[in-house]
């Protein structure tokens, strides 16, 4: 967890799980927790998350949880392994969106 933009209220969240631990359920509770601390202890207004957009995991997550895609950022990232780029989406979550 991340604040970069405190005087905005605005935070950023990352996770990264191994694979064993992956599709349990681990994310998702530890994710929802983490947010309900940010907004209801550290009273942010935004949250925000990004993710590779061949990472359809963690897309499905982040929109579970509520996030909405800000925009794409192409070619962001890149695989060390086979030099194939990947865009790069950016998601976020108000204080508002939180609330419903």
């Amino acid at each position: 967890m991340d604040i970069p933009y405190d005087i905005l209220g605005i935070g950023e969240i990352a996770y990264l799980l191994g694979e064993k631990y992956q599709h349990r359920g681990y994310a998702l509770e530890a994710m929802e927790a983490v947010i309900a601390y940010l907004f209801m202890e550290r009273k942010l207004y935004m949250i925000e998350a990004k993710y590779n957009e061949d990472n359809v995991a963690s897309g499905n997550l982040l929109k579970r949880l509520g996030f909405q895609v800000d925009g794409i950022l192409r070619d962001r990232r890149i695989d060390r392994e086979t030099g194939k780029r990947s865009s790069l989406v950016v998601c976020s979550i108000t204080q508002n969106d939180y609330s419903k």
